[in-house]
């Protein structure tokens, strides 16, 4: 059994800055969280080019890659048989994966994200429940939006208060999560005015100057942890009263939906120059700049490359294994990746990712 207390300090904390009284904790776990997520993919590599091992050896679908007219998964020595065509041999592995990815994207989405867990959704419940909030940039104007906000108000209470905040929400009592008042829609599609990115940007800089000029890895002194801190809080001041439409810089948006011909072409016909544009989407949208988003160009990687190999080499094992190393490969280099991003960007040290 494991119990967690909270203590207080037997030491008063000596900081060259104030504190804000505001729990960093929930920042931190979030931010692990959206980690854990950034390579969530709708279908299993495994169980998919398991299942092409499993069909064309075990159960002998590679005996129909003949060239003979009439096939069978069984044969026999004595009968003759014609070489093994390259291109049937493809086409059943092709079908194979096909079939397999095609019924695991099923199951996910139709079966186990609507009665078990759907990763994604449960990330941006998250952020509502600890009162932080995810603005994510895909592009210089363009990204996501996660409203975090808490219904009832407040998230740094104790486990009473957690069970009294979640039975009041669930009652109906409780405010709307959303960013409008009559609506709990909590996650948006941006498309953002650029003076939005350059303000961001200018306020964004003396952390590049930090990275640049300061200590090595891991080794900040209390100057650069100052600094670091002071943009933190400057970041999240500018962007709190950019959403609260508090901005003194005239920065403004208004949420509005897609319409259809914009959802067909992926793409905004309204001006942003001046204002910007918060679309409601469905609470997935954020998962295009994740692999779960993605999952189509590395699903035909994944086919392309086991096909490859399978030409080269004609041996399944080895197919099935650098398939699945390479795609270990891409994922660990994600992984690591999306972390370096959300040290920089997000201001958190690393020492506080898992």
């Amino acid at each position: 059994m494991v119990k967690m207390t909270t203590t207080k300090p037997s030491i008063p904390l000596r900081a060259p800055y104030e504190d804000s009284g505001i729990s960093v904790w929930r920042t931190i776990y979030v931010a692990n969280e959206w980690n854990e997520i950034q390579t969530h993919r709708k279908t299993q590599s495994p169980i998919t080019y398991g299942a092409v091992l499993l069909f064309m050896q075990v159960i002998g679908f590679e005996k129909m890659a003949s060239s003979d007219p009439y096939s069978a998964m069984t044969s026999s020595s004595l009968e003759y048989q014609s070489e093994e065509s390259r291109i049937f041999r493809i086409a059943l592995i092709l079908s194979i994966v096909l079939i397999t990815g095609i019924l695991q994207w099923f199951l996910l989405i139709v079966v186990w994200e609507r009665c078990f867990e759907d990763k994604l959704r449960s990330f941006a419940d998250l952020c509502s429940i600890t009162n932080v909030s995810v603005f994510v940039l895909a592009q210089a104007n363009f990204g996501y939006y996660i409203h975090g906000h808490c219904p009832t108000g407040r998230s740094d209470v104790d486990m009473g208060g957690l069970e009294l905040m979640l039975a009041t929400e669930r009652s109906g009592n409780a405010p709307r999560r959303g960013i409008m008042a009559d609506s709990d829609r909590h996650t948006y599609r941006m498309a953002l005015p650029a003076a939005l990115r350059k303000a961001f940007d200018r306020l964004h800089a003396p952390l590049l100057d930090v990275s640049t000029s300061g200590p090595s890895r891991g080794q900040l002194d209390s100057v650069h942890y100052t600094t670091l801190n002071d943009v933190y809080q400057t970041l999240n001041r500018f962007l709190m009263r950019f959403i609260s439409r508090d901005n003194n810089e005239g920065l403004r948006f208004k949420i509005v939906r897609k319409r259809a011909l914009e959802d067909l072409l992926d793409g905004e016909f309204d001006d942003t120059t001046l204002e910007g544009l918060f679309y409601i989407d469905n609470g997935n949208s954020f998962g295009d700049v994740l692999f779960y988003g993605n999952e189509i160009q590395l699903f035909i990687f994944d086919a392309l490359l086991f096909c490859l190999v399978d030409l080269l080499s004609q041996n399944l094992i080895l197919d099935l294994a650098v398939t699945l190393i390479v795609g270990k490969l891409i994922s660990i280099l994600r992984g690591d990746l999306g972390r370096r991003n959300v040290v920089k960007k997000a201001v958190i040290h690393e020492r506080f990712l898992l």
